[in-house]
This record gives structure tokens, sequence and C-alpha cells, in this order.
């Protein structure tokens, strides 16, 4: 975790929280969910709506994210590019790891290794979907090819109706 905005309230803080995202530089590479939920239970004492938002390509996060849950008002947001979900077959392609930086190359010629991209892909969403469902955790997925804002417009609809 290199920063940590304590939670306040109104639009002046809002537009804080935007200008860091944007604007902020990381000195390390790699993300840990974990410790990012491990360190929000720390700090954050007061129960908080709390926006998460990754691509969620990480493991071990589960039972930090169940405690956060249990204190906070999580919201998930998950960030999918389509073209993570399959490899194209375009032969050999080295891929570089984005979170520690390491290549490796695959043959994407061999249908076998596609279709076990593929499949570990699903496993994996369909794994995420169950957990979020199974602990009541408010979420939603935001692809990179589509506008954002019917989805988001949707979901707080959807939340504010059920908040009623």
């Amino acid at each position: 975790v290199e920063k940590f905005i304590p939670p306040r309230r109104g639009s002046k803080h809002v537009l804080r929280v935007i200008r860091e995202v944007l604007f902020f530089t990381p000195l390390h590479r790699g993300t840990s969910i974990r410790q990012a939920l491990e360190n929000l239970n720390l700090l954050t004492r007061k129960r908080a709506v709390v926006f998460l938002i990754s691509d969620f390509l990480d493991q071990g996060f589960e039972r930090s994210l169940k405690a956060a849950n249990r204190r906070h008002d999580m919201v998930l947001i998950r960030i999918v590019d389509p073209r993570e979900r399959e490899l194209p077959d375009v032969g050999i392609l080295e891929i570089r790891d984005a979170e520690t930086g390491e290549p490796i190359k695959v043959d994407t010629h061999l249908s076998w290794v596609r279709e076990t991209y593929r499949a570990n892909w699903e496993r994996n969403h369909a794994r995420l979907e169950k957990f979020m469902d199974t602990h009541r955790i408010d979420h939603l997925t935001i692809e990179t090819d589509k506008p954002y804002e019917i989805p988001l417009t949707r979901f707080f609809a959807w939340r504010a109706k059920r908040f009623r």
C-alpha cells in the first residue's frame, strides 16, 4: 500500500480521491488485494462504503475480503479487458506479466493452450462471482471495450432502490 486517503464525506473529497487516482505514480510494481484489505481493516475503524476497483487477477484475498465486508459496505468493481479472456491464434506470443514484468513465450497455434487459457479464465471468473454472491458483496463488472456509464448508472440505481 503506497497511498492511503482517509474516508471523508462530500463532493470535495470525492474530487480529491479522483485526482489522486489519476495522478498517483506508484513506486513499485505488483498489487496485493489482501494487503490492501488488511490495511483497510486496521486503519478504518468506522463503517464506510468501500469501493475496490481491480481486475481481481490476484489470489489469496478472500479471507481479508470477508473480514472487510463484515465491517464495511464493500462494493467491488471488476475491470475486464475482453482481450484477456482468450488468446488469439497468432503463433508464438511473448507475454509480459503486468505485475512482475516477467516475460513468457506461448505458442498460441496450439488449440489446447488456447482452450486451457480460456477455461482457466472462465473458472476464475465463476469462482469470484460465486464468492461475491455467497458473501453478499455488491459487485459489478466494467468491460474496457464498452462505455462504463451504463453499468455504473444501473448499479447505483439498483443500490438506491435496495436501500430505500
